[in-house]
């Protein structure tokens, strides 16, 4: 059983649920931020259902890991919606930045005129 696992086990036997939509915690609630060798475990909890985030847990688990978790870092203000939408998409290229500052550089002086106007 992985860490993410135990917690979710954890939670339903404590009748922890969300404040907000008041469904149980599940695997998909707890996001692995930190594994120590001893055991303690920071995890980020965050409802897989409504998306509210719970907060920050820090947990000794019964038997250390044996090895610690590596969990893949969110770029900053991703949510899990960002992550399902962008996963398959391919990562960005050197050439693609050179691309796009090239496309900004070309703009010119006037580049708001190719704005949307606030007139509605």
């Amino acid at each position: 059983m992985n860490i993410r696992q135990q917690l979710a086990e954890y939670f339903s036997k404590s009748d922890r649920v969300c404040g907000r939509c008041l469904r149980p915690f599940d695997a998909d609630s707890f996001h692995v931020m930190h594994t120590a060798t001893d055991g303690g475990v920071t995890v980020r909890v965050t409802c897989s259902h409504c998306q509210q985030p719970l907060g920050v847990a820090l947990v000794r688990l019964k038997s250390p890991p044996s090895a610690p978790i590596k969990s893949k870092k969110l770029p900053v203000g991703w949510t899990r919606k960002d992550v399902v939408r962008l996963k398959d998409s391919p990562a960005i290229s050197y050439d693609d930045v050179i691309e796009a500052h090239e496309f900004f550089s070309n703009l010119g002086p006037d580049w708001a005129r190719l704005l949307p106007s606030d007139k509605s």
